[in-house]
């Protein structure tokens, strides 16, 4: 397996017509809220990533949470099926702990769409704050090492940020 070095490439592109800027990079991100612990994958790059089948967030200081995280498993999201321990869908794979989130879609993939969310829950603990997050992902069979940002949002959007985790808790616990 190559993992591909950390070169990222930002194109912005500037309409002369409405005067705005939009940038993309050419690898997936996952931004972390440090507030709040919310954590989302997001596809900025401009194009779909096709083939994708497997993603690790890692932190050597356990600042991960994984009695928080809401894996691609866990969710009903279009194109990404759930697993149902055979790899015939998305699975959270063994040794998942607050150093490791790993999940993968063993025989089959899915495609990431350009300017696709994909929210994790609180899967980043703010007590400990460490900001030593590492993601890599596969897609086409390419190992590639994405982006980790880290927010703290302006107040507005932290109390939208709570609703938001509120609302998805008790999703998780009517789904189960």
């Amino acid at each position: 397996m190559t993992i591909l070095p950390r070169r990222i490439l930002i194109v912005c592109l500037i309409c002369s017509a409405t005067h705005t800027v939009s940038c993309f990079a050419n690898t997936l991100s996952v931004e972390v809220n440090t507030i709040t612990g919310l954590v989302q994958m997001q596809n900025s790059t401009g194009a779909d990533v096709t083939g994708f089948d497997l993603y690790t967030i890692s932190s050597v200081a356990e600042s991960l949470n994984v009695a928080g995280w809401m894996s691609i498993e866990q969710q009903d999201i279009p194109g990404f099926p759930p697993g149902n321990g055979t790899g015939n869908g998305w699975e959270e794979l063994g040794g998942t702990s607050d150093e490791n989130l790993t999940e993968a879609y063993l025989l089959g993939s899915s495609t990431f769409t350009d300017g696709m969310v994909i929210w994790f829950g609180l899967a980043y603990d703010t007590e400990i704050g460490a900001q030593d997050l590492e993601f890599t992902y596969r897609a086409g069979g390419q190992v590639t090492n994405g982006t980790v940002s880290y927010v703290v949002p302006e107040p507005t959007t932290q109390a939208l940020g709570g609703l938001l985790v509120v609302l998805a808790i008790m999703i998780r616990k009517m789904s189960k």
